[in-house]
């Protein structure tokens, strides 16, 4: 996949993005279901308010904290992206900072 030349493509890179209301709120604490739905209605919010959509969304990282998390989390995902299907990688690892079962970070490129 290329993007074509002679346009005016934007970018935007969403990284490492929590279930975090203000400052330090965490939302749906011990339910990582729960903090993939509110962190990927953040990443549509930024988005959006940048000028794309998640169609424009080409590639995801997940992090869960627990790999039995995993089809939970990826059924979350699923329902957001639909047809869409970015490029995607799900990462287990030791430890999130806090009490986060989840961090997702997002690539969205669209024609200006």
């Amino acid at each position: 996949m290329g993007i074509p030349s002679g346009a005016n493509w934007k970018s935007i890179l969403v990284s490492g993005t929590t279930a975090t209301h203000g400052q330090e709120e965490i939302v749906c604490r011990g339910d990582a279901r729960g903090q993939a739905v509110y962190i990927l209605d953040k990443i549509k919010a930024g988005v959006t308010s940048l000028g794309g959509s998640l169609s424009d969304i080409v590639r995801t990282r997940v992090y869960l904290q627990n790999a039995q998390d995993c089809e939970a989390v990826s059924l979350v995902h699923g329902r957001y992206f639909g047809e869409v299907c970015p490029a995607n990688a799900t990462f287990e690892i030791s430890q999130l900072i806090g009490d986060y079962l989840v961090e997702i970070e997002a690539e969205a490129i669209f024609e200006e």
